[in-house]
């Protein structure tokens, strides 16, 4: 993880100042700490620079918000547990991070929304007789 990363994503007792690694004099690596202004500083510098190759990106707010929002929605579509991605976040309450969780459920119903067309009728599942006759035979 980036120092930039470990800086945006940090939750809980992280929410005024937050921790990235930076390296000592001597190449160690020792912990520091960066205010939100200049995490945020960070981020529009990252996304001004990223809009020259992506010119879509300048008509989006992208937050530090936004960063941690959106990887906790790919967490909990790559399956890790809600009560991981609510801790990870800091959130007191797995509860905090149920909206995670709608929004992720109404994601999925859109997706099987399209699968079939409306003005089709639903199709049955028939059997192969193969089938059939193994199973009347257990």
């Amino acid at each position: 993880m980036s120092p930039l990363s470990a800086s945006l994503l940090g939750g809980g007792s992280c929410r005024r100042r937050c921790m990235r690694p930076t390296r000592g004099s001597d190449g160690t690596e020792v912990a520091s700490t960066s205010s939100r202004s200049s995490v945020t500083q960070r981020l529009s510098q990252a996304v001004a620079q990223a809009t020259s190759k992506i010119p879509a990106l300048a008509d989006r707010a992208i937050s530090p918000h936004t960063i941690r929002h959106t990887t906790a929605m790919h967490l909990l579509q790559s399956g890790v547990d809600i009560t991981v991605i609510a801790l990870w976040l800091g959130h007191e309450h797995p509860s905090t991070t149920h909206i995670y969780m709608e929004a992720d459920l109404a994601m999925k119903e859109e997706a099987l929304s399209r699968l079939q067309p409306i003005a089709s009728a639903a199709a049955r599942y028939r059997p192969p007789d193969q089938l059939l006759a193994f199973l009347q035979s257990l």
